[in-house]
């Protein structure tokens, strides 16, 4: 099992992905691509699984960051006041 991630580690990771650019991100059979705002080549993959690997990621960091976050705030509300525990907000 691996250790529940630091905050420090949640605020790079935000910090990594949106220094990353947002594409577009295109994946075909044989390679993928990440092209820059004006269309300029930024990155180019000879092997689909790791170019449709990042652009999942990419797309899917930041929810998850801020997920972890909600939930966090969430376990530490329902900590701080058991009382919140009998009228709990609904878990997406």
């Amino acid at each position: 099992m691996t250790s529940p991630l630091t905050d420090q580690q949640l605020d790079e990771l935000e910090t990594f992905v949106k220094n990353i650019p947002a594409g577009p991100w295109t994946v075909d059979d044989s390679h993928a691509e990440l092209r820059g705002s004006h269309g300029n080549l930024l990155a180019d993959l000879w092997d689909d699984r790791l170019g449709a690997y990042f652009a999942a990621m990419h797309a899917a960091t930041q929810p998850l960051v801020a997920e972890v976050r909600r939930l966090r705030a969430e376990l530490e509300r329902r900590t701080e006041n058991p009382a919140a525990a009998d009228n709990p907000t609904p878990l997406r």
